[in-house]
């Protein structure tokens, strides 16, 4: 249902006016293991990292974010946290 949400509240801000793009990613977490662990899993397993990758070089080449803005959330997203646990 979170994923839903999520969708929604992109869609009315798109609708809106204030935002010109979303990226709304959801997935049902179906074990109590780390996030980066489940995430890595799952994403490997699937289509969805194509579909990420084309995402992510329609923002590039729409000029919203650059490589060095997607290198960060990797960083970022490696980091130790307390969800993690």
């Amino acid at each position: 249902m979170d994923g839903a949400f999520a969708l929604y509240e992109a869609w009315v801000r798109l609708l809106r006016g204030d935002i010109d793009v979303a990226l709304v990613f959801s997935f049902g977490r179906g074990s109590l293991g780390p996030i980066p662990d489940i995430m890595n899993l799952t994403t490997s397993r699937s289509a969805s990292g194509s579909t990420s990758a084309a995402a992510w070089r329609a923002l590039i080449d729409a000029g919203k974010a650059t490589e060095r803005d997607f290198a960060d959330i990797a960083v970022r997203s490696r980091r130790p946290s307390n969800h993690a646990r």
